[in-house]
């Protein structure tokens, strides 16, 4: 991969080679647009969590995704030789987690709204 100074132009190039827009990468991820629009501005940067299902989305490793200048700051374990998956199987882990997502979100609500019935 060619040399990048920011993770922001990483996820532009990555994106733009992929032909995907902003929206259809942050809905690939489960992030809202304005969020992802920060992190390819360099306005904030995405967690973990976000990079993985990056790196995914876009069909890269994981390392692919930080600069050459923090890489080469960092220890990182060898790379394996562990089989990637396919699109289809990355859409399925994909949606597995959003729907994973959306039940603490609906567990959290039903938590509110009892404690606001006994308030």
């Amino acid at each position: 991969m060619e040399s990048t100074k920011t993770i922001g132009d990483i996820l532009l190039r990555l994106r733009t080679r992929k032909n995907l827009s902003q929206a259809t990468l942050a809905d690939r991820v489960g992030a809202c647009q304005s969020a992802y629009q920060t992190w390819e501005n360099n306005r904030s940067i995405p967690n973990a969590h976000f990079f993985v299902l990056l790196a995914i989305a876009l069909e890269v490793d994981i390392r692919d995704l930080i600069p050459d200048d923090l890489r080469s700051r960092l220890v990182l374990p060898p790379l394996t030789t562990a089989p990637q998956p396919s699109q289809e199987e990355a859409n399925a882990m994909l949606r597995m987690i959003v729907q994973l997502q959306q039940q603490q979100i609906d567990q959290l609500t039903r938590e509110v709204e009892l404690l606001r019935g006994k308030g």
